[in-house]
């Protein structure tokens, strides 16, 4: 009888011995080869850890992207960047957030963008999250056909999010920065995403992008577009 009472009551109290994880890590991974009439090959890597206790919250993360057509880079773009935040109520945050780039392809060869703000969780429920930002920074940008350029900058942000099991969801997010030195050098990001979950650990997420520069630099087109499909790594 001891035996039988130890063996139901042992494993409860390992788990609850067990601290609850305050941290997650999502890896990603994207590829696309083609051959015959032409050769094109895309691949994709990104990582975000997420960590949460109490009050504060921290995000870091990475990308990269490379695309080649017929042995010739058409692509190439880099980012890494950390946000921090700290509650002030259930609803309302401050952050800080910092980001950097790389993207000759769309004019620049470095770009620093940094930014302090407020936020809101609007709608918080088990199946709908929407939350937005305002905030003002600091853009600094080495260009790659003209000097480097400069301005302090405001930002808004808004995102949305549909869940429909842990492991599949529906995203929408946009982006609006302003440009206080040169109101028409505006710049417009979004991502429409859909995550479907292949298991605990594993999903696939397809994702389209638009980024648009109103003022790009001389040579480059305003709109960049990228559609992709990843494999996502939960732990």
């Amino acid at each position: 009888m001891l035996s039988a009472v130890s063996c139901l009551w042992l494993p409860a109290l390992w788990a609850a011995d067990v601290p609850a994880k305050n941290w997650k890590n999502e890896g990603q991974v994207a590829f696309l080869s083609t051959k015959g009439n032409s050769q094109s090959r895309t691949l994709g890597a990104g990582d975000k850890f997420t960590w949460a206790k109490d009050k504060d919250a921290l995000d870091l993360w990475a990308d990269a992207l490379n695309v080649e057509s017929d042995n010739t880079r058409t692509s190439e773009r880099y980012s890494a960047g950390e946000k921090a935040e700290r509650k002030l109520t259930d609803r309302n945050y401050v952050f800080e957030r910092g980001l950097w780039e790389s993207n000759r392809f769309a004019g620049y060869s470095q770009r620093y963008d940094v930014s302090l703000g407020l936020g809101r969780h609007m709608l918080m429920t088990a199946t709908n999250e929407l939350f937005g930002e305002l905030g003002a920074g600091y853009i600094n940008e080495q260009l790659v056909r003209a000097p480097r350029n400069d301005f302090a900058s405001g930002r808004l942000y808004a995102k949305y999010v549909r869940i429909f099991t842990p492991t599949s969801k529906f995203s929408q997010d946009g982006e609006y920065l302003h440009n206080f030195d040169d109101p028409n050098g505006y710049r417009v990001n979004t991502e429409t995403a859909l995550t479907a979950g292949l298991s605990n650990h594993l999903a696939l997420k397809l994702s389209y992008e638009w980024k648009h520069v109103h003022e790009p630099p001389a040579g480059f087109k305003r709109d960049d577009n990228t559609t992709l499909v990843s494999l996502l790594i939960n732990y």
